[in-house]
């Protein structure tokens, strides 16, 4: 059984290497039906590049509202600035997006920002990539009693 924070670092280098590409055969997944039905005796049901897609489609429904916060964070590349910038337009997009969409719970839309944010910037300057792991790493960290409640990330 893995801890919450070797579970957060599988799913991370899983989302950054299905951005960069690295996992082609995975995106086909359909994620609407690919659900984790699993057997009550199976325990096992954690799988870093399906929780991977999964958070790739959420961060999808988001891109346009964050372009201006990856412009920053390519900007500050080479300093400390990138992780303390992610994590404060994560912040700053997911409150935005929240009081214009108030049905979208506040952990849904951090969730959404953090990845979409995540995404684009690995996209636009994959020389960020050790800075962005870090500071995605810190950011689900603060969403861990979300994902447990949800019953951890094989629920996302």
């Amino acid at each position: 059984m893995r801890t919450f924070e070797e579970e957060t670092e599988c799913v991370v280098k899983a989302l950054l290497s299905e951005l960069l590409g690295e996992n082609e055969g995975i995106s086909f997944r359909n994620l609407e039906s690919d659900s984790l039905e699993s057997s009550e005796g199976n325990e096992d049901t954690f799988d870093p590049q399906l929780i991977a897609c999964r958070l790739r489609d959420i961060g999808d429904r988001i891109n346009k509202e964050i372009e201006r916060n990856v412009q920053q964070l390519i900007l500050d590349w080479g300093t400390e600035k990138v992780a303390v910038d992610f994590l404060k337009a994560v912040s700053t997009v997911s409150s935005t997006w929240t009081a214009r969409n108030p049905e979208v719970a506040s952990e849904k839309a951090l969730l959404s920002v953090g990845v979409a944010l995540f995404k684009q910037t690995v996209i636009r300057a994959p020389q960020l990539c050790g800075q962005l792991e870090s500071a995605m790493n810190t950011f689900f960290s603060t969403l861990k009693p979300h994902i447990q409640n949800l019953g951890g990330w094989e629920h996302i």
